[in-house]
């Protein structure tokens, strides 16, 4: 059981609208503050109805909000970049800390989350604990190109369209690098568009490329290097992968993580059968993974006082 408690806060010159489903019965508790994936911006997307429904029952609250531009929060998400969504859940740590039943709070980044959660964690020395899930250890340059050849792979083309297909990808980012022009890129593109394999390769939507690419959000985050801040932070972090991760290069992303921890206080959960978003994929399960439910749940434990 749950009561849910309607929330705005200001982050700079932004309004931001959330919720935070607090645990029945208790008179202190823990937060967790969720942090988006790039396209589930708003808090009530079906994905956080596992958190929400879930952890306020073992007594974790749970604080969501409409990341900026999105649902009835103001601003512009595509031309915002990750310090702008860092800061933005900074405001929302602020918040949450000015209320005398809360504990600590910690952060939960999902995919892209995972970032601007670990951005906020070298940020802020009181963030409590960090979860990290389907995060990439690799650019999102990078990732996108795993991701490209995952999706042409599955849909069954050959090892030349994928190569094919990855340099285009190549060169769209080198025009929102500045090292090509946009007319040659956007006619290389052109080209290939009627081609079958083009709309499993993750590129522009009718072979366009903006006039303006500042307006894009690619162009803020192609080459954000997620290992800079994590070397920096020293708070318990619990990493989780799932073996299907079609996005993700996850035993890429697992060694690099590794390496680069400084903190000894580190778990890496991989579950098989589990996709980017924690679902099942075999015939054995439907939806969220139990066994995920379960020791995210049980991890999250150690930082409650009740």
């Amino acid at each position: 059981m749950y009561a849910s408690e309607d929330i705005t806060f200001n982050s700079n010159d932004e309004t931001l609208f959330g919720n935070l489903y607090k645990p029945a019965n208790v008179a202190t508790y823990p937060v967790i503050v969720v942090l988006h994936a790039a396209n589930l911006g708003e808090r009530e997307s079906d994905f956080y109805d596992h958190l929400k429904e879930t952890l306020p029952s073992c007594g974790i609250g749970v604080f969501i909000y409409d990341r900026r531009g999105s649902g009835e929060s103001s601003g512009d998400f595509d031309t915002c970049s990750f310090n702008d969504l860092a800061n933005d859940a900074l405001a929302a740590i602020y918040m949450l800390r000015e209320k005398n039943e809360i504990q600590r709070v910690g952060l939960y980044g999902i995919s892209q989350g995972g970032w601007i959660a670990s951005l906020v964690t070298s940020m802020f020395d009181e963030v409590a604990f960090l979860i990290m899930v389907s995060t990439p250890a690799v650019s999102p340059a990078k990732q996108m190109l795993y991701a490209t050849r995952v999706s042409l792979q599955e849909a069954g083309f050959s090892k030349g369209i994928m190569e094919e297909a990855t340099r285009l990808r190549k060169k769209v980012d080198a025009y929102y690098r500045g090292k090509l022009e946009r007319d040659h890129v956007q006619s290389l593109l052109q080209k290939e568009l009627s081609k079958e394999w083009y709309p499993y390769a993750y590129l522009p939507q009718k072979g366009l490329l903006p006039e303006d690419k500042k307006k894009s959000k690619w162009y803020y985050e192609l080459d954000y290097n997620p290992i800079t801040c994590f070397k920096t932070i020293k708070v318990p972090t619990l990493f989780i992968f799932g073996e299907k991760d079609v996005y993700v290069p996850v035993h890429l992303s697992i060694e690099i993580f590794k390496e680069t921890a400084k903190n000894g206080d580190v778990i890496f959960l991989k579950y098989n059968n589990v996709d980017h978003f924690m679902n099942m994929t075999d015939n054995k399960g439907r939806g969220i993974s139990k066994e995920y439910k379960h020791n995210l749940t049980r991890w999250l434990g150690r930082f409650n006082d009740n």
